[in-house]
């Protein structure tokens, strides 16, 4: 998948949720390299979920950053 099919699907996942400034879309894109649609949807529920949150209010670029780096190793764990 593309970094632009990747971007529309962050879009489309997130369109509902309240983001703060720092949460760089085209950024989290590009980590998203080789994830597949189910993964990239998995990243952005699992970011934007209240377990994930400290703040109530928005969600920011760390929590994505979190889960995808657990995603990752899940991932490659999981292949090997």
């Amino acid at each position: 998948m593309s970094v632009d099919g990747r971007k529309k699907l962050l879009d489309i996942n997130l369109r509902d949720v309240e983001l703060a400034a720092d949460v760089d879309l085209p950024a989290i894109a590009e980590k998203l390299d080789g994830y597949s649609g189910s993964d990239i949807t998995n990243v952005c529920r699992s970011g934007s979920s209240p377990s994930v949150i400290q703040s109530p209010v928005s969600v920011y670029m760390q929590h994505f950053l979190r889960v995808e780096s657990n995603m990752w190793n899940f991932l490659h764990v999981s292949i090997s």
